[in-house]
C-alpha cells in the first residue's frame, strides 16, 4: 500500500473504537479494494465549528508524525489522507499488549520494541502515551506502536525541552511494561527509573489528595 496516491475506495467492515468525546476520532476497520484492509481514523462526525478546527489540527499532527516515521518497522504505514477529517493507516493483525496476562511476553519482544522506540526517538519523535493498549502484538509476535495523537517532535528548537520530557515518559512506560510482562529483561538503568519518583507523580498526588478534595468540598458547601 503506497501512501498518498489519491483516495482509494473502501468499505467499512467494523467499528474498532467509537469516539468518547467530540475531539476523538471514530476508528474503523475498512476494506480497500481489491481486498486489502486498513484502519480509518475519522473525525468527520457532527461537531461545533471550533471543535472541528481542533480535530483538523489534531489530524494534521498525526499525519505529520506518520510521515516523519515512514519506513520504521514497528510503526503502521500511512496509506492515504482522504480529506481534512479522515485518513487511512495500515491495518495490524494482532492484539494490544494490555490484553495479555502478566509475565507472558518473551524477552525478544521487548528487544524489538526497544529498537522501534530507539529508531522513533532518533527521528526526533516521542510518543508521549506509550501505554500497553498502544502497543500491539502482531500475529507473528512482533511489536507495533499505534496512536500518535499525543506524539511530539523535536523541531523547531523550542519543541526540544518538551520532546526530551516526552522521551523520558516513553522510557518509563517501556520499563513499566517490561516490569509487568518480562521483569527479567529489565536493565539496571530501567530499575533505577522505576525506583525514582518523578516530579509529575508528586504533583499529581498533591492534586488528587489535597487540592481536588479541598476545592470539591468548597464547591459542595456553596452548592
Amino acid at each position: 500500500m503506497t501512501p498518498n496516491t489519491g483516495e482509494p475506495s473502501y468499505e467499512k467492515l467494523s467499528l474498532i473504537h467509537r469516539a468518547r468525546s467530540k475531539t476523538q476520532a471514530d476508528i474503523w476497520l475498512v476494506a480497500i479494494h481489491p481486498g486489502e484492509k486498513a484502519v480509518l481514523r475519522d473525525y468527520s462526525g457532527e461537531k461545533h465549528f471550533l471543535v472541528r478546527q481542533l480535530c483538523r489540527w489534531a489530524l494534521k499532527r498525526e499525519v505529520h508524525v506518520h510521515r516523519l516515521l515512514e519506513g520504521v518497522r514497528g510503526i503502521p504505514r500511512l496509506v492515504a489522507v482522504l480529506d481534512r477529517d479522515r485518513y487511512l493507516i495500515e491495518w495490524i493483525d494482532g492484539q494490544p499488549l494490555s490484553s495479555f496476562k502478566k509475565v507472558q511476553m518473551p524477552a525478544p519482544f521487548f528487544s524489538d520494541l526497544e529498537n522501534v522506540m530507539a529508531e522513533m526517538h532518533s527521528r526526533g519523535v516521542a510518543h508521549g502515551d506509550l501505554r500497553n493498549r498502544n502497543i500491539m502484538v502482531t500475529s507473528e509476535g512482533r511489536p507495533m506502536v499505534i496512536d500518535f495523537s499525543t506524539a511530539w517532535w523535536r523541531t523547531p528548537l523550542w519543541r526540544r525541552p518538551i520532546f526530551q520530557f516526552f522521551k523520558r515518559l516513553d522510557d518509563r512506560r517501556l520499563a513499566k511494561s517490561k516490569q509487568k510482562y518480562c521483569p527479567e529483561s529489565l536493565t539496571e538503568s530501567e530499575i533505577k527509573i522505576l525506583e525514582s519518583d518523578p516530579w509529575y507523580h508528586r504533583v499529581g498526588s498533591v492534586y488528587r489528595h489535597w487540592f481536588y478534595p479541598k476545592v470539591r468540598g468548597r464547591v459542595g458547601k456553596r452548592g
